[in-house]
């Protein structure tokens, strides 16, 4: 057999920007994150989009990307690029003074606001190791694998209250 390299599991270039404003009474600060030049692989496309497999058991996932494939198998269709540019953390918040120079902040968090991507799984962020559900490609293809076991992030809200003495 030959084999062919198809993809980079590991990012070639990783990013992080971190600001902060104030004026007056309110404040922002923000942090956005990047990863780019890997590729991962889509096993929850190669599981559910196979016909053989899905016309008897489940229902058929058609992308894009769908390439008509018949048997769950390896392919470099369900390879994809996985760079992303995602809003990490995001804090507006207004300081109330007090008498006897204490304060009151108050604040809205935002976490994972948004991911800029053209991956089509779940998370473009690389694996390093699996988890091991799909025991038989653990030791055969350990890092860019994104399993089906993988859950969307979650983006957060959280309203916050802090008493400054």
């Amino acid at each position: 057999d030959e084999w062919e390299k198809v993809g980079n599991a590991l990012p070639t270039t990783d990013l992080g920007f971190f600001n902060q404003f104030g004026y007056g009474d309110w404040n922002l600060s923000f942090m956005l994150r990047g990863s780019f030049g890997h590729s991962l692989l889509n096993v929850t496309r190669m599981f559910y989009e196979p016909q053989a497999l899905a016309a008897s058991v489940y229902n058929t996932v058609v992308t894009d990307k769908y390439a008509g494939a018949r048997d769950f198998t390896f392919s470099d269709n369900y390879i994809e690029k996985a760079g992303f540019l995602r809003l990490n953390h995001v804090t507006i918040g207004r300081t109330f003074n007090l008498k006897r120079g204490h304060s009151l902040i108050l604040e809205l968090i935002g976490q994972n606001l948004f991911t800029i991507t053209s991956y089509s799984g779940n998370d473009p962020e690389a694996r390093y190791t699996t988890a091991g559900s799909i025991n038989s490609f653990r030791q055969a293809f350990s890092a860019g694998v994104d399993e089906r076991s993988e859950y969307f992030t979650t983006r957060t809200y959280t309203l916050a209250l802090r008493f400054k003495l």
